[in-house]
């Protein structure tokens, strides 16, 4: 479980940090102050392609602190830090597959029996 998270990590000079090794702290908030709304942190490395370019999993460092974030406590601000140098905190908007799923009325057609999983569809 966790969110895909890609950017480009820039230098003092605007110039894209190619083929760095570069430390990212991920911070979810529960509302925009960065040092008093901190509901998840953790901290990663990652190394940057040529473009600077560099993919992180949120929450695969700290999954049970991600696993309990209460993400029906809106809103949510996500605040990244690379190498020591902050980004101003974004609201996390929802996708519409999450919209979507919340008023669905589909059912999973999964029953288990003893040792067996099978499924008979959505209804």
């Amino acid at each position: 479980m966790g969110l895909n998270y890609q950017a480009i990590a820039w230098d003092n000079n605007n110039l894209p940090k190619a083929l760095k090794s570069i430390t990212i702290t991920v911070n979810i908030l529960k509302g925009p102050n960065e040092k008093t709304d901190i509901e998840f942190t953790e901290t990663q490395t990652a190394t940057t392609n040529e473009l600077g370019l560099f993919t992180i999993t949120i929450g695969s460092v700290n999954p049970n602190g991600f696993q309990a974030i209460n993400w029906a406590a809106i809103p949510k601000y996500l605040h990244v830090i690379i190498d020591g140098i902050p980004s101003a905190p974004t609201p996390m908007l929802s996708v519409p597959y999450a919209m979507y799923a919340e008023n669905t009325t589909l059912k999973a057609g999964i029953a288990v029996s003893g040792n067996t999983i099978s499924n008979g569809g959505c209804r």
